[in-house]
């Protein structure tokens, strides 16, 4: 008979179904690591996103539309919205072969558009002067050339 109390009480012995009810304490472990893991790689990656928009577009919040974007050795300000068409924005450039084209997205996903007139030597020639990102419909927010128009 054993001793009240003992190491090998009743009381001590857990029933079969109760082994089965809670995973290990390994695997809760694991879980919980991968769950803190998946926190920190996701916040790494906002905060690297928020840096490089605030470096190439003004502004660390990547999901609204750029203060001001660098291309073809410029910076072009946010100038407000226009309503418009690209047909009507290309002939506004007023650049002899100018077409209209896609150049790129910002951290939000939204397209960089504009009309660009083809590089020819002299080299100081302008590639365009207002940069422009689809808002609804035919309204576009205008980027204009720093020092242009």
């Amino acid at each position: 008979m054993s001793r009240v109390g003992g190491i090998d009480d009743t009381i001590w012995i857990r029933p079969h179904a109760m082994a089965e009810k809670w995973p290990p304490r390994r695997r809760l472990n694991r879980v919980m690591l991968a769950i803190l893991l998946a926190v920190i790689s996701v916040g790494a990656v906002l905060a690297t996103a928020a840096f490089f928009s605030a470096k190439d577009y003004g502004t660390p919040a990547f999901w609204s539309l750029p203060k001001h974007i660098g291309y073809c050795g410029g910076e072009y300000d946010a100038q407000g919205s226009r309503t418009g068409t690209p047909r009507l924005f290309t002939a506004q450039n007023g650049t002899v072969g100018a077409h209209w084209t896609f150049l790129s997205w910002t951290f939000g996903g939204d397209s960089i558009y504009a009309a660009v007139a083809p590089l020819h030597p002299p080299d100081d020639i302008v590639c365009t002067m207002d940069l422009y990102i689809p808002i609804t419909g035919s309204k576009w927010e205008t980027y204009v050339l720093s020092g242009g128009t």
